[in-house]
């Protein structure tokens, strides 16, 4: 049984998810009283030095070196002269990192190491701190106290993932619901935005790999068609804890780096032709959509 230095527990993604969840209801009922400005000060300072001890492990970590070498193929990083990694701007010029569903960080390790890695993403990317915009509908008040102190901007709503790539764009969405994933492409569904669009998260073969094809299609549709457009790059899981990054890789679409030739769907006008909005069953647990986003209505409001 695997623990980080706070002592918590490291389970899987989604069992990790359910259990800050209900960590967070134990405090909404204990965090009544009333808090002085020094004891809050106190928890956004401790809540920052734990996400960069978590930071510091990462640093000197073989899964680093590996994420570097995974970015080198997929296009993203070059290796500079002095053996050091730079971002490759013939492929990949990033504007942006949009960062959904890292969870509750303050509570739960395998966030925190989560979260910990977006700023790497940002310094290794070049991507300032200002253009990094976050979202998770459990963030807490300390959370997005955090999230600001670190220089990162909120998404004040919840956009289901449904957000244009306006130039390059890193969507960094670490064990993110299949739905997330295929709003995301529905969004983007068109070459000029999709070559712009780079996704950090569940591999894509694993998703196509794991359910029923006439279910992969009628439900996640986006997914299933860009199969065929997308250049997965695995992110090798040598990382201590096992259950932070497992399962993740490295998505661009239409490149034709590390590729023979462009897809010939690139020319295809039906293949783009873009359906309604993605619609799922009112029990589907994967994602929280606006309609019962517990941040709009307020349950999330805690300290």
């Amino acid at each position: 049984m695997e623990v980080d230095g706070d002592g918590f527990q490291l389970v899987s993604g989604k069992r990790c998810r359910h259990r800050c969840r209900s960590k967070q209801k134990t405090v909404t009922h204990s965090g009544q009283d009333n808090q002085s400005v020094e004891n809050l000060s106190s928890a956004l300072q401790y809540l920052v030095n734990s996400v960069d001890r978590c930071r510091l492990e990462l640093d000197s970590s073989d899964f680093k070196r590996d994420f570097e070498v995974a970015a080198v193929k997929a296009g993203i990083l070059k290796v500079r002269g002095d053996a050091k990694y730079d971002i490759d701007e013939e492929y990949c010029q990033l504007e942006a990192i949009v960062s959904y569903g890292i969870g509750n960080f303050s509570l739960c390790p395998i966030a925190r190491y989560q979260m910990s890695f977006l700023t790497i993403l940002c310094e290794l990317l070049k991507v300032k701190e200002s253009n990094c915009y976050l979202f998770d509908p459990l963030f807490t008040n300390l959370e997005r106290e955090g999230v600001l102190r670190w220089g990162y901007q909120l998404i004040n709503v919840n956009e289901e993932g449904k957000r244009l790539s306006k130039g390059g764009t890193l969507f960094y969405m670490p064990h993110c619901s299949k739905a997330l994933y295929n709003n995301l492409l529905w969004a983007n569904w068109d070459p000029s935005h999709l070559e712009n669009t780079i996704v950090i998260g569940n591999s894509f073969n694993r998703i196509s790999e794991s359910i029923p094809e006439r279910k992969f299609k009628n439900d996640f549709l986006y997914i299933f068609k860009a199969m065929k457009i997308t250049q997965e790059t695995t992110m090798a899981n040598t990382f201590l804890h096992k259950d932070v990054f497992n399962n993740t890789s490295i998505h661009t679409f239409l490149h034709a780096h590390g590729a023979k030739s462009l897809p010939t769907e690139l020319n295809d006008p039906l293949f783009w032709v873009k359906t309604e909005e993605p619609k799922y069953d009112d029990d589907d647990t994967e994602i929280i959509t606006a309609s019962n986003n517990c941040h709009n209505r307020g349950l999330n409001d805690i300290n």
